[in-house]
């Protein structure tokens, strides 16, 4: 695709600039074994992969409105840790100390620099991000990124989550851009693809997995964004 009318990329945050997997994963880790005589038989691993599950169940509900972001940061400890026989714990304490353990990790994708001072000069850079507004703030300042980006979007900020388009239109708006002056780069295709193309934008999906999309819609796509340099 010709990318010529581009002039603002926004960017999904978790999982595309910020290694979320590895970060969660390592903070899960890190909670258990701070208690590691208490949750010495659970099985790291599945449990990682319970929590994960958990995690993903819970976001959708949010989305739905059926939870709210405080009791999804509870649930989906209380139900993990459930599945592995432990029903009584101070869940809001372990809620509070995973996101403490989680905002600390700082895992990137490589050469995320790279692309980003290619970008940078060419292009005006945006984060638009279904995150948690406050965590996402202390992990691009973990990583240095704040510069970068001339406007954050979060989701919760908007009231909104992504794939909807009103996320979408608040971009344009605080942009004053028009729709095919936009496009929008995010590992997810159901949230990022499908989102940014219901409202005109050009969509990149970055897919380091290299897993089939489940649909035709993306513009390009990439396993590495040192490729980034290369689209435009």
């Amino acid at each position: 695709m010709n990318f010529m009318d581009v002039k603002t990329i926004f960017f999904d945050l978790d999982n595309t600039l910020y290694d979320h997997t590895r970060a969660e994963r390592t903070a899960l880790q890190i909670l258990l074994n701070q208690n590691a005589t208490k949750f010495s038989e659970i099985h790291r691993e599945r449990f990682l992969d319970v929590y994960h599950q958990n995690n993903a169940f819970y976001w959708k509900k949010m989305a739905q409105g059926d939870i709210t972001a405080s009791e999804l940061k509870i649930l989906r400890l209380q139900t993990t840790f459930a599945e592995f026989g432990f029903e009584k714990l101070d869940f809001n304490d372990l809620a509070k100390k995973y996101l403490q353990i989680y905002t600390q990790q700082v895992f990137v994708f490589p050469r995320m620099m790279e692309a980003l001072n290619y970008l940078k000069p060419k292009f005006r850079l945006g984060i638009l991000s279904n995150g948690f507004a406050k965590i996402q703030r202390h992990k691009l300042a973990n990583m240095n990124l704040q510069n970068f980006f001339e406007i954050t979007i979060f989701s919760e900020d908007v009231g909104a989550m992504k794939p909807s388009a009103v996320i979408f239109r608040e971009a344009m708006k605080l942009t004053q851009s028009r729709a095919e002056e936009i496009v929008y780069i995010g590992d997810s295709y159901e949230s990022d693809i499908v989102g940014a193309k219901a409202v005109g934008w050009a969509a990149v999906l970055f897919n380091p997995q290299k897993t089939r999309p489940p649909g035709k819609l993306v513009d390009a796509e990439i396993t590495h964004l040192s490729e980034l340099t290369r689209l435009f």
